[in-house]
C-alpha cells in the first residue's frame, strides 16, 4: 500500500531507487503489477528473487518484513544501513522487532513507529506470557524511558486523527490513553449515514453472554456474539449501503460464520 498508493506515484522518474524484498514462495499474484517495478524477480517473471548483498547496496531504500530482515543479516550488512524504521512495532512481538535491529550499529539511526497503546501481538504460551513475551518492544521502550523521564527526549507522540469521528476520537482519549482530549479529530469526519438518521450514533456497545469454541484447533469463535453482529448488520442494511458496512473479528472462523449467516438472513 506505501509503495502504490504514495511512494510510486511521486517516484515515477525514478528520483529514488528503492527494492522491495519478497519471500522466495511468495506467490507473484498477489502482488501489484507496481510493486513488482521494485522487486528482484526471475528473468521469466514468475518467481521472487533474494537479492545479492551487492544488489542491495545499490539501492538507497530497502522496504521488507521483519522477519525477511533476517535475510539482510545473513548477508553480513551490519552497519550498512543509516536510518532503520520498524513500522507498526506495537503490533510485532519483540524476537520479530530485533532482526532488522541486528543490522544496527552504534551510529544508526533507528526508529518505532507505532501506538503503544494497541492489542499487542497474540502469545499463546502460558510461559511466555510469564516472561512478558507478549509485550512489543516498542511498549517495553516507552514504559522505560517514562520511569527515567526520558520520554520528551526520544519519544514524538502524534495526537491529531485524520480518520475517526470526534465520539470515537474521545472514548479512546479517556478510556485507553486516561487523558481527556489528549487525542484530536483534526477533520470534521461523520458517521456513514448520519446526515440521513440523527439517531445514527459513531459508536456503539452490544453487550452478549457466550464462551469461545474452538474450531480443530487452529481457530475459535463465539456463536452468541456472531448472532448478535447479524442482528446490527441487518439492521444497518436497510440504510446503508452493503459496501460502507465492515465487520470485523480478530478469529477468521467468526468472520466466516458471520458471512454465512448475513447472507440467509
Amino acid at each position: 500500500m506505501y509503495i502504490t498508493k504514495h511512494f510510486h506515484p511521486h517516484n515515477e522518474n525514478a528520483k529514488l531507487s528503492v527494492l522491495r524484498i519478497y519471500y522466495e514462495e511468495r506467490l507473484t499474484g498477489t502482488v501489484s503489477d507496481e510493486v513488482k517495478l521494485y522487486c528482484r524477480m526471475s528473468s521469466d517473471r514468475s518467481r521472487f528473487v533474494l537479492p545479492s548483498s551487492d544488489e542491495v547496496l545499490g539501492f538507497q531504500i530497502v522496504v521488507t518484513t521483519l522477519s525477511m530482515s533476517a535475510h539482510l543479516v545473513r548477508l553480513g550488512l551490519r552497519g550498512k544501513f543509516t536510518h532503520i524504521l520498524l513500522d507498526e512495532a506495537g503490533q510485532a512481538l519483540e524476537c520479530e522487532a530485533v532482526m532488522p535491529l541486528a543490522l544496527a550499529v552504534p551510529p544508526t539511526c533507528v526508529v518505532l513507529s507505532g501506538d503503544h497503546k494497541q492489542i499487542s501481538p497474540a502469545v499463546y504460551c502460558q510461559k511466555a506470557k510469564q516472561q512478558k513475551f507478549h509485550v512489543p518492544l516498542l511498549e517495553r521502550l516507552f514504559l522505560y524511558y517514562k520511569k527515567l523521564n526520558l520520554l520528551g527526549c526520544n519519544t514524538v507522540l502524534l495526537y491529531k486523527n485524520y480518520r475517526s469521528c470526534e465520539e470515537i476520537v474521545n472514548f479512546l482519549s479517556t478510556t485507553f490513553y486516561r487523558q481527556k482530549e489528549c487525542l484530536v479529530a483534526s477533520r470534521g469526519q461523520k458517521p456513514v449515514g448520519s446526515d440521513k438518521h440523527k439517531n445514527h450514533k459513531a459508536l456503539g456497545f452490544y453487550c452478549t453472554e457466550g464462551s469461545e469454541e474452538e474450531i480443530e484447533g487452529c481457530s475459535y469463535f463465539n456463536m452468541s456474539e456472531v448472532e448478535e453482529i447479524v442482528q446490527v448488520v441487518v439492521k444497518f442494511s436497510a440504510n446503508i449501503q452493503q459496501q460502507d458496512i465492515c465487520v470485523v473479528s480478530y478469529y477468521s472462523s467468526q468472520v466466516c460464520l458471520n458471512s454465512i449467516l448475513t447472507m440467509f438472513k
